[in-house]
C-alpha cells in the first residue's frame, strides 16, 4: 500500500504509477491524468495527456511528477523543483527548460517530494489509489498487484493478492 502526507499538490496515484501536479492544475487535469495512468499507455500517453492540455507553450506547463512502472523499470519524468526517488536515485526537474525524464531499473518504493512542508503535526495517510491532495507521496512497490475488494458485510475492505 502507498502513503502520503497532506499537502496542496494533486497525487493520481493508479496501479500503473503516479502523477503530482500543483493545485493551479486544476481537479480535471488532475482526474485527465488519473485516466491516462488507468490506460496503461505509458510515460509517453500520460505526458502527451499533461503536456496537451496546456497547449504549445512550454511557459504553460506547470511543474509535474510522473512515475509509471514498465517490467522490471521505473519511467520518471520531473518538471520544475520536484523531486523522485526511486532504486537509489534522485530525479528533478530543476533548472531545465521542459522536463528531466530518466529509466531506473528496479521495482522498489518511489518517493515523490513537492518540496512543500507539511502541515504541523501531519501524519503519512494509507492509499490504494485515486486522487489525493499531497505534499509528499510514497508509490508502494506493489502497487500493480494489490487488490482490494469488499468484505463479506461488504463493509470491511480486504487484500486480496
Amino acid at each position: 500500500m502507498s502513503d502520503y502526507i497532506p499537502g496542496s499538490w494533486f497525487a493520481a496515484i493508479a496501479p500503473q504509477g503516479a502523477v503530482v501536479l500543483p493545485a493551479a492544475a486544476g481537479p480535471e487535469r488532475a482526474r485527465n491524468a488519473w485516466v491516462a495512468l488507468q490506460a496503461g499507455g505509458g510515460l509517453a500517453s500520460v505526458l502527451e495527456t499533461l503536456t496537451g492540455a496546456f497547449g504549445t507553450s512550454l511557459a504553460a506547463i506547470p511543474p509535474f511528477a510522473v512515475v509509471t512502472r514498465e517490467g522490471d523499470e521505473i519511467r520518471i519524468a520531473v518538471r520544475g523543483a520536484l523531486s523522485v526517488g526511486a532504486a537509489g536515485v534522485t530525479v528533478t526537474g530543476a533548472g531545465v527548460t521542459t522536463w528531466n525524464e530518466q529509466v531506473v531499473a528496479g521495482t522498489g518504493a518511489v518517493t515523490i517530494d513537492t518540496g512543500d512542508a507539511a502541515a504541523p503535526g501531519a501524519a503519512p495517510l494509507p492509499l490504494v489509489g485515486g486522487i489525493v491532495m499531497v505534499s509528499r507521496v510514497v508509490v508502494a512497490a506493489d502497487l500493480g498487484v494489490q487488490a482490494v475488494a469488499a468484505g463479506p458485510d461488504d463493509t470491511a475492505p480486504t487484500n486480496e493478492a
